[in-house]
């Protein structure tokens, strides 16, 4: 493949002018058209339509263009990428909550594997422009569908209700769900941003119990603050997993009813397509999928 000749063919279809073309790369008019002449007679079709004084590319030349100009954008992009890279830092952008609940206590794990690496944790809810903020690698809560990304499911979200041991009585071994009408309810108000995210209102309905009154109770505004709250004895929270795995298992909560809702939005792994073969950011990734897996 003559790749010359495709650099030449490219700059004279982008600036349909040869001698434009011959000036971006640094050669004579007439090197761009031999480059393009030896194109045409490698590929076996005709790319400019040559008119007296006046060039313009022909159906064929216009497919060509199209494909290198979208190919060469991206090798620029990933030449642009890969030039941030840097293997002393791990930069990764995580909401709020998942950074609190699990990521946090779990870093130092990973951080005494890879101790050459400086670690930085970003605490963004919002999506992230990897190339403006220069971070590697990102934790995010959604569909799953980010262009440009590459996306790896890390956990799917179930919601369940979840309250401190204390709200139990004594010889009391589970809960009725009549005792919900009784016991305050604590909500996230992020839930509120979608209106597919479940909600207790949501809950309350699969298990039968929608005219319980499921707007009362506590508005917090992250679900780290909601289940803290729940921690702290002041009443339900919708519980979503894993952000409570770490407090199930130290008996700080305890899951009131098996019932879970399945939501819409799951935990995802995501950092640029053109730095998937960095070393640094794979390491990373196969950590989280081994402790997510714990």
């Amino acid at each position: 493949m003559p790749l010359d000749a495709l650099r030449s063919f490219e700059a004279a279809a982008r600036h349909t002018n040869f001698a434009k073309a011959a000036a971006e790369i640094g050669v004579t008019p007439s090197a761009i058209s031999h480059q393009v002449r030896r194109l045409e007679q490698y590929i076996g079709v005709q790319l400019f339509e040559r008119e007296q004084q006046r060039t313009r590319l022909s159906v064929e030349g216009m497919v060509l263009a199209q494909c290198l100009l979208k190919s060469f954008d991206e090798i620029q992009e990933t030449i642009r990428s890969l030039s941030l890279v840097d293997d002393r830092s791990l930069v990764i952008s995580v909401m709020a909550a998942f950074a609190a609940k699990w990521l946090a206590p779990r870093l130092p794990e990973f951080a005494s594997l890879q101790p050459e690496l400086q670690i930085k944790l970003l605490v963004n809810d919002n999506l992230t422009d990897f190339g403006a903020e220069k971070v590697d690698f990102g934790i995010r809560f959604g569909r799953g569908n980010y262009p440009g990304l590459q996306s790896t499911l890390l956990f799917p979200a179930d919601y369940v209700p979840v309250c401190s041991p204390s709200l139990r009585s004594a010889g009391q071994s589970g809960f009725r769900y009549e005792d919900l009408r009784s016991i305050r309810l604590i909500h996230d108000e992020s839930a509120s941003r979608a209106p597919d995210l479940p909600t207790w209102n949501t809950w309350l309905s699969t298990v039968g119990m929608g005219d319980v009154a499921g707007r009362r109770g506590l508005i917090f505004q992250s679900p780290e603050l909601a289940i803290d709250a729940a921690i702290s004895g002041h009443g339900a929270a919708l519980g979503i997993l894993p952000l409570v795995a770490d407090d199930l298992k130290a008996g700080r909560l305890i899951i009131m009813f098996d019932e879970r809702v399945r939501g819409p939005f799951s935990f995802w792994t995501v950092y640029p397509t053109a730095k998937r073969n960095v070393e640094k950011i794979l390491t990373f990734a196969h950590w989280l999928e081994q402790a997510a897996k714990k």
